[in-house]
């Protein structure tokens, strides 16, 4: 589900399902693929350049060489075992809405997911995690734009520097799934003079879709158009629903079809492919890196506005 805002005006909570979110799964399935955005790709820290494998322990470099006698030895820092917090900076406004450090960003690339020790007798040596605080839907601290700003909870964010994109820390991959946002600020609220005010969009994107620009820019999304109400993909708005804004509450939902089971006698069915992730320390947390998933030649040809499209 993607989620864009167009100002540092614009502000959109996520309470817990006992407030004004509700998250309904009307489907079981074992994995699934939720996604929200405030979309953007940015610059802010990237993962250290040293990479070390989960079960190394890192060492600060010693300027020296060797220790000289008498001499305190350096520190050994220990990897975190589970997923720790951001670090949440000063907001400069005074606003609960803050960037956050110590986390990797996905972005040029490579994708960064939270990992830690298996559990006995697993045959891997580290595994995905969830990172903190855990146990239900919020925004996904990795795969975000920097330019977002979130609430310490990960239930609000707020867009700045243009149309930015954040995820939910939950993927859907089939089954049918309802999501419940409220917007606090949106519908162009805040305009001052040619100044254009907060606007936003909500919707479901896929993992090949930007952070740098707004939902339905391209067709690995589909966006609701708070200003007009339109539904847009591959940038082509077409006519939806009513115009939203500040204190309405939109109800987002999918129905995706069951996942494809690989074929039994067939080693090389797509179906069976496993991307190879890589543990690696980043601030005495492991994180997985894996590549990011790249756009096709088929889909963005689909951007060429001279092309008809038959997109819904």
């Amino acid at each position: 589900m993607e989620l864009e805002a167009t100002s540092p005006d614009t502000a959109v909570p996520l309470k817990r399902a006992s407030e004004e979110v509700t998250i309904k799964r009307e489907e079981s399935v074992e994995q699934d693929v939720l996604l929200l955005h405030p979309e953007a790709r940015s610059s802010p820290s990237h993962i250290a350049k040293k990479r070390k494998l989960s079960e190394e322990v890192s060492k600060e470099p010693s300027k020296a060489g060797t220790p000289a006698p008498g001499s305190t030895p350096p520190a050994t820092a220990i990897i975190a075992p589970t997923p720790r917090p951001p670090t949440f900076n000063p907001s400069p406004d005074g606003l609960q809405y803050f960037t956050t450090a110590d986390t990797p960003m996905n972005r040029q690339g490579f994708r960064y997911t939270p990992a830690g020790p298996s559990p006995p007798g697993c045959l891997l040596s580290q595994r995905t995690m969830e990172s903190q605080p855990a146990g239900y839907v919020r925004v996904s601290w990795e795969d975000r734009s920097p330019y977002v700003r979130v609430t310490a909870d990960g239930l609000g964010l707020l867009g700045e520097k243009g149309f930015r994109s954040a995820r939910l820390n939950v993927p859907v991959k089939e089954g049918r799934w309802y999501l419940e946002i409220k917007v606090e600020k949106g519908g162009g609220d805040g305009a001052e003079g040619n100044r254009d005010g907060a606007h936003i969009r909500l919707g479901w994107g896929r993992r090949e879709a930007p952070l740098n620009g707004p939902g339905g820019m391209d067709g690995y999304s589909y966006a609701y158009r708070d200003k007009t109400g339109d539904k847009v993909t591959l940038s082509r708005p077409k006519t939806y629903g009513k115009p939203f804004g500040t204190g309405d509450v939109i109800g987002l939902y999918i129905s995706l079809p069951p996942r494809r089971k690989p074929k039994e006698d067939d080693p090389t069915d797509p179906a069976r492919v496993m991307r190879k992730r890589i543990a690696i320390n980043y601030k005495n947390q492991l994180y997985f890196e894996s590549m990011d998933y790249s756009q096709v030649k088929e889909m963005t040809e689909l951007m060429d506005l001279k092309k008809p499209t038959t997109a819904p």
